[in-house]
């Protein structure tokens, strides 16, 4: 990812399964330059103890004026899961196509709050004739 010159956050964890069990992770996270006035745009590649996965994290919310409460929601979308040996070897690949599927996430995403906010407007007729 650094070859974005982008800010990469690192961070360390563990998920926990159902039955109890601790998985270790290491994911690598930067804010995608993507402005759309209503989310913010991940790149996220986490790596597992088995393989690695490439995800979209959209973080949306309410713009409003406490910065705190802002965002309320946070959308995941696993792109690939591959072994680390096919990672490396199409980590340029990997990381473009995700570039590009936020981007048009993005148009997606636009379109739906523009035909909501269209659609809220209208009138409601509770009465028709026919």
């Amino acid at each position: 990812m650094s070859e974005l010159e982008l800010d990469i956050f690192s961070e360390q964890g563990s998920w926990r399964t159902k039955e109890g069990k601790s998985i270790p992770y290491l994911r690598e996270r930067c804010q995608l330059l993507i402005d759309d006035g209503w989310n913010d745009y991940y790149l996220q590649i986490t790596k597992w103890p088995k393989n690695t996965t490439i995800e979209i994290s959209v973080v949306s919310g309410d713009p409003g004026y406490d910065a705190e409460s802002r965002w309320s929601k946070e959308q995941v979308y696993r792109l690939a899961k591959l072994s680390h040996t096919e990672f490396a070897r199409r980590k340029a690949e990997l990381i473009q196509d995700a570039i590009e599927f936020a981007n048009n996430l993005v148009i997606c995403l636009v379109a739906h709050n523009l035909i909501s906010a269209i659609i809220g407007s209208l009138p409601v007729i509770t009465n028709v004739f026919i």
